[in-house]
């Protein structure tokens, strides 16, 4: 056999796919194509390994081209991988074979270039990380060819193994760090936080602490102080300060941080922070003077302190007036009954936080301050010290802004309520000598505001002393009325306003008192529900009108019964149980019972009213929203609630004319569409009768139709001659 020259290089071609060119065949350069040549050697001195790999339609596959350095790469020989690349398949790590073959399955089918870090188990015994990169073509026999290279990439992998390594070290020993340690930005944004500050903040992980601004961990007397030394601190002078936080899940901790710049890989500057919860130290150290001068709930100056700052502003020689306001939440009780004490002291944090937004006030726990008061007496009591008063008319002012300020919805423990509150107002004057007595005679206004409908302000008078009076001997004789059966069950009816037939009786409470007669439900039903005496009051009157509505129907009375529902009725499960109960023994269906409540009652605590209500008219209950117009529901709500009736208020009645008729004829078409009826109180005239009528209106009461009646006076109609 001819030798051949020296300078000749031999290429193995696999089953190349270059026309001529069969399986094994080997292409020899021409000594003179000194280009190819330098180009086969550059690829031979290249680390790791050039390659064409073809997998073919049916899946086998092979190199038809691999330079020599598969050997190190894989341990094989160029010759193995001609027919067959299993050699190759069977070097490649258990662990990562799989995805190996995923990638270049989907990049056959995309034609999109092939990546991968991988494992290999090399012949001797090591194993090595390597990366491949390849660029596929389709060719016409429908397989796929690859050109590309694999690297030994096992140096740059255990290093950056061993910096992962050293990076969980350093997390672990961060995450360890019993104190808090932070990196917050320039423009105040959490960056890092170790374990240990993700629990103070009482979230588990740095998502979803940085998913919460961080303000919103810190009262707001905080923020301007905890700005200023995260200003400082980024200008380069280590900061201490201490300040409280409250965590998403509201416990309130005192904090002591040190601060200091860091600067980042990008040349930036951020603030690094270690804070201790200093806590305990706190409470040791205040302990004793918090006890005697701050509310233990909500942080608010107690009754002692209120009574030195008053005490000695009426000592004081002043030209500027001042005023005293005592307000009371409205309904706090019912709250407490129907969702419990937590979310009770909850709502009393909110209010007391939107007092202290509301009112300008001084947080200091001395009496000598400067500054507006607020103060909380007790349960759902809070009393405002406004100082140097102008005029009368800025006490009210006031007032307004509080109420407005409280009447936004709470969001409690999933529970949307809304309620209102009730204020008194003393403006302060030379007749006063003793704090006591201020906060007695604004007590004495806030109850009036009460009693003349809630959720608004009342300035006092000398002569609200003689009623207060009355109506603090009326509660003590309301608790045993109802032992001494004093309450009367009278109906009212309500009729259809075309034919002017009684369609049905609403039952209401009456009281006659054995000395004083009749007590107007104005006066007591208030003491009823700020005592919780409403609710055998409540059973009373719902257990009287089921047994003398069956005892109608018996006699032929084709009419219902409606029954109104006091708040804490309609949010306490056993009163509900107890109406099942009622009408089992009077015999009466549940269909023939239409329960009204208040339209402020629903929007209260709306999606528990909702759920309530549902199970009522599955009794068999019709449902009926008393009142509309007066609170805060409106168009918008009507189709989420389940109610049979929607009762207009007498208010609506009293003024119908002009743009008042329109509006009533738009809401009684509304509330027709939503298959909801319609009734109109206190209707007195004809021509209220007609409006009505012509406006859609099918049903109404008032005296017009009769004063409520004594329930032995109601007798079957007859019909018309």
């Amino acid at each position: 056999m001819a030798k051949r020259p020296r300078n000749q290089v031999r290429l193995v071609k696999q089953r190349s796919e270059h026309p001529g060119v069969q399986p094994g065949e080997c292409f020899v350069f021409d000594p003179h194509a000194t280009a190819a040549d330098r180009l086969w050697r550059l690829a031979e001195n290249v680390p790791g390994m050039l390659y064409m790999y073809r997998l073919r339609a049916d899946g086998t596959s092979h190199f038809p081209f691999t330079t020599s350095g598969i050997r190190d790469i894989y341990g094989v020989e160029p010759a193995d991988v001609v027919e067959d690349a299993i050699s190759v398949f069977d070097a490649l790590h258990p662990d990562d074979i799989e995805e190996v073959g995923r990638t270049i399955i989907e990049s056959a089918k995309m034609l999109k270039p092939w990546s991968h870090t991988y494992r290999v188990c090399h012949p001797n015994g090591s194993v090595i990380w390597v990366r491949g990169h390849a660029v596929p073509q389709r060719l016409d026999d429908g397989s796929t060819l690859w050109h590309g290279y694999i690297m030994d990439v096992t140096e740059a992998k255990d290093a950056e193994i061993a910096l992962s390594q050293r990076e969980r070290h350093l997390r672990a020993m961060f995450d360890a760090e019993p104190e808090c340690v932070k990196v917050v930005s320039a423009d105040g944004e959490l960056m890092d936080m170790n374990a240990a500050g993700l629990a103070m903040l009482e979230v588990s992980t740095l998502h979803e602490a940085q998913s919460v601004p961080l303000f919103q961990f810190l009262p707001p007397e905080y923020h301007e102080g905890f700005l200023d030394a995260h200003r400082r601190a980024l200008a380069g002078v280590p900061v201490s300060y201490e300040f409280e936080i409250v965590g998403l899940l509201g416990t309130r901790r005192w904090m002591d941080t040190r601060m200091v710049p860091l600067t980042l890989e990008d040349g930036g500057t951020s603030v690094l922070s270690i804070t201790r919860d200093v806590t305990d130290q706190k409470t040791l150290q205040h302990e004793l003077i918090m006890a005697a001068r701050t509310d233990k709930l909500t942080g608010l100056c107690n009754r002692s302190l209120l009574v030195e700052r008053l005490q000695r502003r009426l000592d004081a020689s002043h030209s500027r007036s001042f005023a005293l306001l005592f307000l009371d939440v409205d309904r706090f009780k019912l709250v407490n009954d129907s969702l419990g004490h937590g979310v009770g002291d909850q709502m009393l944090l909110e209010v007391a936080t939107r007092l202290r937004r509301t009112v300008r006030s001084s947080d200091s726990i001395t009496p000598h301050t400067a500054g507006n008061t607020v103060a909380r007496l007790g349960g759902d009591e809070f009393v405002i010290l406004l100082e140097d008063i102008a005029s009368p008319d800025d006490a009210e002012l006031v007032a307004a802004r509080i109420l407005e300020s409280l009447r936004k919805p709470y969001m409690l423990a999933g529970h949307r309520i809304i309620t209102d509150a009730s204020i008194g107002i003393v403006l302060g004057n030379e007749t006063y000598e003793r704090a006591e007595e201020v906060i007695r005679d604004a007590d004495t206004a806030m109850y009036e505001a009460k009693r003349t409908g809630r959720g608004r302000s009342v300035v006092f008078v000398p002569a609200m002393r003689d009623r207060i009076q009355w109506l603090v001997a009326l509660e003590d004789e309301l608790r045993l009325a109802l032992d001494h059966q004093e309450f009367r069950v009278l109906y009212q009816p309500i009729v259809d306003l075309g034919s002017e037939k009684v369609c049905g009786y609403e039952a209401l409470v009456r009281w006659i008192h054995p000395v004083h007669g009749v007590v107007s439900p104005a006066d007591f039903i208030p003491i009823a529900e700020d005592t919780g005496l409403i609710l055998p009051l409540g059973d009373f009157v719902f257990r009287q009108a089921a047994m003398d509505a069956r005892r109608w129907s018996d006699e032929g009375v084709d009419a219902y019964v409606s029954v109104n529902l006091s708040p804490h009725q309609l949010m306490e499960p056993v009163w509900i149980s107890r109406f099942e109960d009622h009408l089992a023994i009077s015999g009466l269906s549940a269909s023939r019972v239409l329960l009204e409540i208040t339209e402020t009652t629903v929007m209260h605590d709306f999606d528990r009213a909702v759920e309530i209500l549902s199970h009522l008219r599955a009794i068999g209950f019709r449902i009926a929203l008393d009142d509309f117009g007066t609170g805060y529901s409106s168009l918008a709500w009507l189709h989420r609630l389940p109610i049979d009736v929607l009762k207009f208020d007498r208010t609506f009645v009293s003024q119908m004319q002009g743009q008042v008729v329109t509006l009533i004829r738009g809401l009684v078409a509304t509330a027709h569409d939503l298959g909801i009826q319609v009734i109109a109180e206190g209707i007195e005239t004809e021509e209220q009768q007609s409006l009505l009528r012509e406006v859609g209106c099918r049903t109404g009461q008032g005296y017009r139709f009769g004063r409520p009646q004594p329930a032995d006076e109601i007798r079957p109609q007859r019909a018309a001659a």
